[in-house]
């Protein structure tokens, strides 16, 4: 049996340890690290600080998402918490960063690097939604978020976790005209959902919003995504024969633009809003997708810039960088 699988092995003996064990000294360690930033924190007016920084992600990316109104108890080593619980406490953590970096709510870079301005907008008919991993909020290789700044009117930004976003996406897969675009088993090209797509709406005498699809993006690393396809999962076995999403994906022909900012896993990898732009494509809403990748690009240049490294793809001028360097803090 080690000869098959000596990782496998190796992995359960050592959750055998540890449940033998208990906690170990760094985790105890961590704990009441903790617990003294609990006791800090807990009187604090949590919900009057959340909304006095940050009117606007509680207006769009995290509207629905209700703020404690005091800093909720950290659970300790071997303690259990529900998936509201955890993702609270990991977007509170994630606001909490942003406001010591001096982050921008909006574009999501240092506000000495904000690029809110040079964001296009863009028109189009399909709703999009960006379903996101809660460890992805505020990062600045997260590229979701772009998609929604462009295009605030027809696209949503929805979390794992937040309860009013779940219910949302339980709607939406027992629409018959909801793509999930991420590589599955499952998944079929994009002319092939349109064709089903199209046959459907005739069976049923779609009139209203008959050429509008709802677009689910997930939004996360390829080891976060399990998550996201698990909550995914579930509804689908809740929703039965109501369920009526489809799976898409895309093909992809060239390397990601993304990989300065973030290592791909996979050689058919790309960031979230890559693969956006190749569907909508796809779709024919070719200048929607030139837009994307022209908003990619400035944005890679910008985090590079910020991390004082050189800019790949020069959308910005010598002096545009240079005075972009000097204004962040070493």
């Amino acid at each position: 049996e080690m000869e098959k699988g000596p990782q496998k092995m190796m992995k359960k003996q050592k959750a055998e340890w540890k449940k033998a064990d208990g906690p170990t000294a760094r985790q105890r360690a961590r704990d009441e690290q903790r617990m003294r930033e609990y006791e800090r924190l807990r009187n604090v007016p949590l919900r009057e600080h959340v909304e006095s920084f940050f009117p606007f992600l509680l207006a769009s990316d995290l509207k629905d998402f209700v703020v404690p109104e005091r800093w909720p108890r950290p659970k300790r080593a071997g303690e259990s918490s529900t998936l509201e619980e955890m993702t609270t406490l990991k977007l509170l953590y994630s606001l909490r960063e942003a406001v010591a970096k001096h982050q921008c709510q909006r574009c999501w870079a240092l506000k000495q690097c904000c690029i809110c301005k040079r964001i296009s907008s863009v028109e189009t008919k399909n709703k999009i939604y960006i379903f996101m991993h809660p460890h992805e909020m505020l990062r600045a290789s997260n590229t979701g978020h772009l998609i929604v700044r462009s295009c605030p009117v027809q696209s949503r930004m929805l979390i794992l976790g937040v309860p009013a976003h779940e219910r949302i996406l339980q709607d939406l897969v027992k629409a018959p005209h909801t793509m999930v675009l991420y590589p599955s088993d499952t998944s079929i090209p994009v002319h092939e959902f349109l064709k089903k797509t199209q046959h459907e709406q005739k069976l049923h005498e779609e009139k209203e919003e008959k050429n509008r699809l709802n677009i689910v993006l997930l939004d996360a690393t390829w080891s976060q995504t399990k998550s996201l396809k698990k909550f995914l999962a579930r509804i689908q076995t809740n929703a039965g024969d109501e369920y009526r999403a489809s799976f898409v994906h895309i093909n992809l022909t060239k390397p990601s633009l993304f990989a300065p900012l973030r290592r791909q896993a996979r050689k058919d990898g790309c960031s979230t809003i890559e693969a956006a732009s190749c569907a909508f494509n796809e779709l024919g809403e070719k200048e929607v997708s030139r837009i994307w990748i022209q908003t990619l690009c400035m944005y890679v240049d910008t985090i590079c810039t910020q991390g004082r490294k050189d800019q790949v793809y020069g959308t910005f001028t010598k002096e545009e960088q240079t005075k972009m360097r000097t204004s962040v803090p070493r």
